[in-house]
């Protein structure tokens, strides 16, 4: 388990890296202008954070699921 433990530290450092730039992809613009205040955008930070609840659920969950074994 403590692969995971790694991935998420790995992924937490980059994430401070990546804050910085702000890389994000124009999801889908409204209209045949581009406005920036009406646009959905994906960030590339939000992905990473993401990625970190998600990995952190899942180690949760598994450990729940270890430390309470089902009665016969």
């Amino acid at each position: 388990m403590s692969w995971l433990i790694k991935i998420e530290k790995a992924l937490f450092y980059f994430l401070a890296f990546a804050f910085f730039w702000q890389l994000r992809l124009v999801w889908a613009p409204v209209g045949s202008q581009f406005n920036e205040w009406v646009s959905f955008y994906l960030y590339a930070t939000d992905l990473i954070i993401a990625a970190i609840l998600f990995l952190w659920l899942g180690r949760r969950l598994d450990g729940l699921r270890s430390s309470n074994p089902p009665s016969p």
